[in-house]
């Protein structure tokens, strides 16, 4: 069931970030970045972000819920830093 966003929200998906480092990280180490890549999946009608862009987004406003069994992520316009376009 797809998540159609309204008041300036847009839905988005968590991008795994590919990594070239070999470090060594403890077991059950989670990264505190204030920022994250996500690709958007819906943006409201008035949205100037593109359907299918890579986005930076500060963490702490992303609103996580599942909904029959299926996870979405949603985040306010106001909380994306920037895009990357044609990604």
């Amino acid at each position: 069931m797809k998540l159609y966003p309204i008041n300036k929200f847009v839905v988005i998906e968590p991008v795994e970030e590919k990594s070239s480092s070999t470090v060594l990280l403890p077991e059950g180490y989670v990264s505190k970045s204030d920022i994250k890549a996500y690709k958007v999946v819906s943006v409201t009608k008035d949205s100037n972000i593109p359907e299918g862009s890579k986005v930076i987004v500060l963490t702490n406003m992303v609103n996580k819920f599942t909904h029959e069994g299926v996870t979405h992520y949603t985040v306010p316009e106001s909380a994306i830093i920037g895009y990357f376009a044609g990604i």
